[in-house]
């Protein structure tokens, strides 16, 4: 028990001041209350709230962290923020997510550096352990016919769900220089898929079947020949 000495009309912040500097507490870490449980008031004064005699007992008690606020990042490198309880699992981090970002949870998972969370992980777990919060889409493997003249090529790659078109072409150049991307068009079955839809916009699943075929250019040739 520590005894101290108050003016019955300071405010109660003051006295919570003193103790949070000579114990180095943060004033958010703990609040004072009577002997009966009551909460003290920061912004009123002892003697408004009954505290105006000496042997008057306060109570020192820690509060519980029951939120906490996750900063995700998405791959895209959005950061948006969830406010979850400690006994919120990973598959309610995902609800939230969902409401909040209109993010499918199937689509996804959430990692903390190179490993995967656990949709039973809870929130106190995630905090007890320093991690921090990214969304990884899930990815599918795609096998990819490319015809380049007489040449014809083989591929398998993988890709996230919110891959492009036009960025999974980028990666087959990488692979294949001679196979430019800005002249080279990627097809399932004989449809065309648009550069600027992903993958899950198109529905792709895991080992499907794609071919790469050079675009007809010819038209441009005609153009020119007329001119």
């Amino acid at each position: 028990m520590v005894i101290v000495q108050i003016n019955p009309n300071d405010k109660v912040i003051s006295l919570r001041q003193m103790i949070a500097s000579q114990t180095g507490w943060a004033l958010n870490k703990f609040m004072l209350v009577k002997g009966n449980g009551e909460r003290l008031d920061d912004q009123m004064t002892f003697s408004a709230q009954g505290i105006s005699y000496e042997g008057f007992t306060i109570i020192i008690r820690f509060v519980q962290r029951t939120e906490v606020t996750f900063k995700i990042t998405t791959p895209a490198g959005k950061l948006f923020s969830i406010t979850a309880t400690l006994q919120d699992t990973v598959a309610t981090l995902k609800d939230k997510i969902k409401k909040k970002e209109g993010i499918d949870k199937t689509k996804y998972v959430l990692k903390s550096g190179w490993e995967e969370l656990p949709d039973s992980m809870t929130v106190k777990t995630i905090i007890d352990d320093r991690k921090s919060v990214r969304i990884v889409f899930k990815t599918i493997k795609i096998k990819i016919r490319a015809k380049q003249g007489y040449t014809q090529m083989r591929f398998t790659m993988t890709a996230t769900l919110d891959e492009t078109i036009q960025k999974v072409k980028r990666r087959i150049q990488q692979m294949s220089p001679d196979l430019p991307a800005e002249v080279m068009d990627l097809l399932k079955d004989d449809r065309l898929l648009d550069d600027d839809k992903t993958v899950d916009d198109l529905k792709l699943t895991d080992n499907c079947n794609l071919r790469l075929v050079e675009r007809d250019l010819s038209y441009l040739q005609e153009g020119e020949d007329l001119s």
